[in-house]
C-alpha cells in the first residue's frame, strides 16, 4: 500500500506539474497572439514594416512548454513504476496511457519547430488523446482495478474527451481559443481529481 501511494503521488505531481503549465500555456498563448496582432498593426502603422523579435510574452510561454515536457516526464517515470504493481489487463491499459504521454511529449517537443511545429504537434496530441482514452476506458470498467481508482478513470476519461474537443474547436476562428481554454480549465480539474482518487484508492495488489 505505501509503494502504491508513493508511485501515484509522483505520478500526481507530474500531473499537476504538466497541467498547471499546460492551462498557463494556453491563457498566455491567447494574450501573446492578440498583443503580437496589436504590436505588428502598430508597427506597420508607424514604420511601414512588421516587428520583429521574440516578446517577453512570448519568453514565458516558452518556459511554460519547458515545465509541461519536465511535468510529462515525471508522469512519464511514474506509469513505468505504476503497471508494475498491477494485474495484466490494468498494466496495459496503463501502459496505452503511457504510449499517449510519450506522444503527448513529442507533441509538446515540435511545438519548437519553426512553421509546421503547430501542424506536427497538432496531430501528435490527437492520436495521444485517442491512446489515453482507450488506456482509462479500460480502466474505468476493470474487473480488479480499485472501485475508488476506476471512479478517478472514469473521471480521466471525460477529461480526456474535453480536451479532445478542446484541440479540435480551437481550429475555429476568432473564438477557437476561448473554447479550448474553458475546456482546459475544466479538465484540469478533472484529471487533478481523477489521479487524486486513484492515488487514495485502496489496491488488494499490494
Amino acid at each position: 500500500m505505501q509503494l502504491w501511494r508513493k508511485i501515484t503521488k509522483s505520478i500526481f505531481t507530474g500531473v499537476l506539474l504538466y497541467s498547471v503549465a499546460n492551462v498557463l500555456y494556453v491563457i498566455f498563448d491567447v494574450i501573446a497572439g492578440v498583443s503580437n496582432t496589436v504590436s505588428d498593426v502598430q508597427s506597420v502603422v508607424s514604420s511601414g514594416t512588421l516587428s520583429g523579435g521574440v516578446s517577453a510574452l512570448g519568453i514565458v510561454c516558452y518556459i511554460l512548454l519547458v515545465g509541461v515536457i519536465i511535468g510529462y516526464y515525471l508522469f512519464l517515470k511514474g506509469l513505468g513504476e505504476f503497471r508494475g504493481l498491477l494485474e495484466l489487463a490494468d498494466a496495459n491499459s496503463i501502459n496505452q496511457v503511457r504510449n499517449g504521454v510519450i506522444l503527448g511529449l513529442l507533441a509538446t517537443a515540435a511545438t519548437f519547430i519553426p512553421y509546421a511545429g503547430w501542424i506536427i504537434a497538432l496531430v501528435l496530441n490527437i492520436i495521444a488523446f485517442i491512446f489515453m482514452l482507450l488506456g482509462y476506458s479500460a480502466l474505468k470498467g476493470s474487473a480488479t482495478f480499485p472501485m475508488q481508482g476506476r471512479n478517478g478513470a472514469f473521471r480521466l476519461f471525460v477529461a480526456m474527451i474535453l480536451t479532445l474537443v478542446g484541440i479540435l474547436l480551437g481550429l475555429i476562428p476568432l473564438i477557437g481559443g476561448f473554447i479550448t481554454l474553458v475546456l482546459g480549465i475544466v479538465s484540469f480539474f478533472l484529471i487533478l481529481s481523477g489521479w487524486a482518487s486513484i492515488k487514495n484508492s485502496d489496491s488488494a495488489v499490494v
